[in-house]
């Protein structure tokens, strides 16, 4: 992935997307000239960033012979304030990823404000879930990308079929 929000660094977790691609080297590349683009000055807005982020999707996948609408940019909000989030939303990007359950629960509420008319925002939990925690998110989330034991799907199942 690049940053679509202001960061200090990368890490090795930033060019996950490029897997669909075959061109994994050219996007590293990228990310870290984003990288070092922001440390000279050059400060971009959200929604100029997501701009760039969307070209070079297209490029990856018209590279691959695939779709850029195939492909889902997945805005990972962790730490980031309700305001930023919104900007990213407001620019397009309606797809969030979250690591802890609290922020979604923190964050879900405020930011249907930003939600464009007619749409909604998709919350993904990509971070780890606890069996007890379930509860407060599956009417939150449209994935759960770290399901990591049978006992865990089960609950989710549970919880799924009760809402």
């Amino acid at each position: 992935m690049i940053p679509l929000f202001p960061m200090q660094r990368i890490s090795r977790k930033a060019t996950a997307f490029t897997n669909i691609s075959g061109d994994c080297e050219s996007v590293k590349q990228s990310a870290f000239q984003y990288n070092s683009k922001k440390k000279e000055g050059n400060n971009m807005s959200v929604a100029e960033n997501i701009r760039e982020v969307e070209a070079k999707i297209a490029a990856a996948a018209a590279k691959s012979g695939r779709k850029a609408e195939d492909v889902l940019l997945l805005a990972v909000s962790k730490t980031k304030p309700v305001e930023l989030i919104g900007e990213a939303v407001q620019a397009g990007c309606v797809s969030l990823g979250e690591n802890k359950v609290q922020e979604i629960m923190e964050k879900y509420e405020p930011m249907m404000d930003y939600a464009p008319a007619g749409d909604r925002i998709h919350w993904h939990l990509i971070g780890h879930l606890q069996t007890n925690k379930v509860k407060y998110i599956i009417d939150k989330v449209d994935m759960i990308h770290s399901v990591e034991s049978l006992k865990l799907a089960q609950e989710i199942e549970k919880r799924a079929a009760q809402k």
